[in-house]
């Protein structure tokens, strides 16, 4: 999955695998509690889900990432990319400012 958003007649998605998840606060980062935990049975990788405003962000944890539901955590992202809204194609990709 990709978490999406609409902004002026596109969508700025970004891939849970440019999402990191701290357990630890720090400046900058956007704080949301996670909202399930899914370990693929390989064990090599958990998907999270968070809900930051009106808005469901996924990201990519290791497998033995010890997140679980209502935990809180900081998300910071490390690129994302703009999509046409109609046709779903992406148009560019944007590492993010540090």
């Amino acid at each position: 999955p990709i978490s999406l958003l609409e902004r002026d007649g596109q969508w700025i998605g970004v891939r849970p695998e440019d999402v990191t998840v701290a357990r630890e606060r720090t400046a900058g980062p956007v704080a949301a509690p996670v909202g399930e935990a899914v370990r693929y049975p390989l064990g090599d990788s958990t998907l999270l889900t968070m809900r930051v405003g009106e808005h469901e962000v996924h990201a990519l944890a290791p497998g033995n990432a010890p997140h679980a539901a209502g935990d809180p955590v900081w998300l910071s992202f490390r690129r994302y990319h703009v999509f046409e809204r109609e046709s779903g194609r992406r148009v560019s990709s944007h590492p993010m400012a540090a």
